[in-house]
């Protein structure tokens, strides 16, 4: 019998991620942002400011925690399994993936060696557990991140970053024709926490500068500052790329499952 269940959460947080992928898109598609030029009486100067008009939609957190939750739980459903394929009879109430992001692998070991997970698990898939999975300080990164992701997403949102890298299709110039931007405008621009904040550039004051075409956003939505070891990676492909890792942990379990019993 496959290991249906951990794989049916999978295929939901899939479901979620291709949903925050559409969310996204149809935001950077929309007119969320201007360019103005404002006077610097400061300096002197024409200031160009990129100024976002409204947030990324307030569901966004919300999505990315399911599918976190998901790739989550569906390791605790294949342990949960494993067990259960071997020792049918062992309750399965507190059985759970093993984690200790906050000990090191030696400090691992010793805290499961009494566990019900240690004791009812092949050693083949103990050995995987300690040595190619590793989720413990020090290991696998990606992995402990799912884990503690998993944990902050009960106490706060996972509040994604927008972060603009150009405009395409700009067209500025003044009357003279003297002083043209056109085409691409790389901007580099973030919102850390969610709040909209502005990108600025000065440059020489001309007569009668018209914003003709403020162009289009590229840009990405990332986790935010402070987030380790997740800071600043783009959240989409992020998700992809563990949920990939956690469906071959699924698959390499149920063949060893598969093979022993």
């Amino acid at each position: 019998m496959p290991f249906n269940a951990p794989r049916l959460k999978i295929k939901r947080a899939d479901k979620h991620i291709s949903e925050l992928n559409s969310v996204f898109e149809r935001f950077i598609q929309t007119d969320f942002h201007e360019l103005v030029i404002k006077d610097d009486a400061n300096t002197g100067k024409d200031v160009l400011q990129f100024r976002m008009l409204k947030t990324l939609p307030e569901d966004m957190p919300t999505i990315i925690g399911d599918a976190v939750h998901n790739l989550r739980s569906a390791l605790d459903l294949l342990i949960c399994k494993s067990v259960a394929v071997t020792h049918p009879n062992q309750s399965l109430r507190y059985v759970h993936f093993p984690f200790g992001t906050d000990i090191t692998r030696e400090e691992f070991i010793k805290r499961f060696e009494n566990e019900i997970v240690h004791k009812c698990l092949s050693a083949e898939l103990w050995g995987d557990i300690v040595d190619v999975i590793q989720p413990y300080k020090g290991g696998n990164r990606a992995f402990c991140a799912l884990h503690e992701l998993d944990i902050l997403d009960k106490h706060e949102l996972l509040i994604p970053m927008l972060h603009i890298a150009a405009l395409t299709d700009v067209h500025i110039e003044d009357e003279t024709g003297a002083f043209v931007i056109k085409g691409t405008l790389s901007i580099q621009f973030s919102n850390p926490g969610g709040v909209p904040v502005g990108w600025s550039t000065a440059f020489a004051k001309r007569d009668k500068i018209h914003i003709y075409d403020k162009g289009k956003p590229t840009g990405d939505i990332l986790f935010h500052e402070g987030l380790v070891p997740l800071e600043s990676q783009s959240i989409i492909p992020t998700l992809k790329q563990l949920s990939e890792l956690v469906l071959g942990i699924v698959e390499r379990f149920e063949a060893v499952c598969f093979r022993q019993s």
